[in-house]
């Protein structure tokens, strides 16, 4: 209820203009944003507080020093009436790029999905470095989906960047990634209830939902890099004699779930293999672990394939992997 309320409250600005340490003028920012809530009976102090850092946060832009805000703006934001210390140590770590694992992106996803009442572009095609830019009243919903990148897969970057600490690169424009195209087939893969794949994901700390959204990325980009990052960092926050599980749990999600994407994306197989010697209880056991998912053939000259292989190491042990995906 407090998110729909937020919701509701956002509709109602008409203009909303790109905040920066470079135009940011404090008496015009507490201006517009007090008396427009005051005008419509909307007093919340949190709410406003929330509101204001939203906004700022989709409009911020990069400074040259190293993403910084200069002094001016830091001390700026700190006299400012409505922001308390934990917001604004927030709205920091967001300008600086700074989102943790246990983030819920879950209101940034909802405030991101927006239906435009007159004109259908919510990003200026002259907009090179994703700013947000909102010139008309806008509805935060989900039935209006956008056609290009959107903040929601920039905000997907950042959390993969985070879960994995380490930069990643993803080419939206040159896979022409949009998750919620089929939005019939993403209601499906949300509506599988996949309990033990929700179980197993507790262990690294991730939704379940969250994780749809990566593999979906996975797919898109046929980027094996990533999601083997990905895998890794699940595989190593849970006990060994889980890995089997784990993978089983993998093939049936990815075979049982995510085959409504496969024609769309040109999606034929997927391979798995994990190997090595684990010592429990003084005796050194052999591992060996295998899934296999649809076609991938390495004498298949149709098909396409991507290949990458390396270590994981648990407490007791190091075990090898190998992960193979084959598209047309």
């Amino acid at each position: 209820m407090k998110l729909l309320s937020l919701i509701k409250k956002i509709n109602l600005i008409k203009k909303i203009d790109n905040i920066s340490s470079i135009n940011f003028n404090f008496e015009n920012l507490n201006y517009k944003y007090k008396n427009n809530f005051i005008k419509k009976e909307f007093i919340n102090k949190n709410n406003i507080r929330a509101l204001t850092i939203n906004k700022m946060i989709f409009n911020i832009k990069k400074n040259l020093n190293n993403h910084n805000l200069n002094i001016e703006f830091k001390k700026s934001m700190s006299v400012m009436p409505f922001i308390d210390n934990s917001g604004l140590k927030f709205f920091k770590n967001m300008a600086n790029y700074k989102i943790y694992t246990n983030y819920n992106i879950g209101m940034l996803y909802n405030l991101t999905f927006k239906k435009i009442n007159e004109n259908k572009y919510l990003f200026s095609k002259k907009n090179t470095n994703k700013t947000l830019n909102i010139r008309n009243q806008f509805r935060a919903t989900n039935f209006k989906l956008l056609k290009k990148t959107s903040i929601i897969d920039l905000i997907l970057k950042k959390y993969i960047e985070s879960y994995v600490n380490e930069k990643i690169s993803m080419n939206f424009d040159k896979y022409n990634i949009n998750f919620f195209r089929r939005r019939v087939l993403y209601v499906k893969v949300l509506r599988r209830k996949l309990r033990r794949m929700r179980r197993m994901l507790k262990w690294a700390k991730i939704s379940l939902r969250n994780f749809i959204r990566i593999t979906l990325i996975f797919l898109c980009t046929k980027d094996i890099e990533i999601f083997s990052k990905v895998l890794l960092k699940i595989m190593n926050s849970m006990h060994y004699k889980n890995h089997r599980k784990f993978l089983y749990y993998l093939k049936l999600f990815i075979s049982k779930s995510m085959h409504y994407y496969f024609n769309i994306l040109k999606f034929e197989g997927f391979f798995f293999y994990l190997s090595g010697k684990i010592s429990c209880s003084g005796n050194s056991k052999k591992k060996n672990y295998a899934i296999r998912c649809g076609k991938y053939s390495l004498t298949n000259k149709m098909l396409k394939l991507k290949f990458k292989k390396g270590l994981i190491y648990t407490k007791t042990g190091v075990l090898g992997y190998k992960l193979m995906i084959s598209y047309r």
